[in-house]
């Protein structure tokens, strides 16, 4: 049964239209009172450095208890922050609920974790160990690192890329 409960968790995040990156680990589970099941875990560096990144993923609960994700620890970082855009607002929040085989995504313009003190050994390419902290336990799984401009060349909503804003006036210098 709890196969079976897996196998449709991980069937509903592939056909939920959630971009997939090719690079981004298809992360482990671990257990924390139910199972949490992440995918998609990417660290975005900040173009500027010193400046705060972002990080992206997407989970499920698939068991039969609801949870709360309470924080978020990476490793070779300060601090992860949960975050909300609500509008042109951002709002940082306390904690985000899950429901058994709800499945919730952390992405650019939504829910998101901002990260602070990204040390200087933290690259694109590299992989990081995130951990979950839930209202019943923890769970762990590894995250890639991308650089600013991957990030930007994987938000199709947006209809363009990094290499597409080049000549844009972002009103710096002025």
């Amino acid at each position: 049964m709890k196969r079976s409960m897996m196998a449709a968790t991980l069937g509903l995040l592939a056909l939920g239209g959630c971009q997939k990156h090719a690079d981004a680990p298809a992360a482990p589970t671990a257990e924390a009172g139910g199972t949490l099941v992440v995918t998609d875990a990417r660290l975005v560096l900040p173009a500027v450095k010193g400046n705060p990144g972002a990080f992206y993923f997407t989970a499920a609960i698939p068991g039969k208890a609801a949870t709360r994700l309470a924080g978020i620890t990476i490793a070779g970082t300060g601090k992860a922050e949960l975050h909300e855009t609500v509008g042109s607002e951002m709002k940082p929040l306390d904690g985000v609920d899950f429901e058994p085989g709800q499945v919730v995504r952390f992405e650019p313009g939504g829910r998101h974790a901002m990260v602070f003190g990204i040390q200087p050994y933290v690259k694109a390419g590299s992989d990081l160990t995130v951990t979950f902290h839930l209202a019943n336990g923890t769970a762990s799984t590894q995250a890639k690192v991308e650089a600013a401009g991957e990030a930007m060349g994987a938000m199709p909503a947006m209809g363009m890329g990094a290499k597409d804003m080049s000549h844009m006036d972002m009103g710096h210098g002025k």
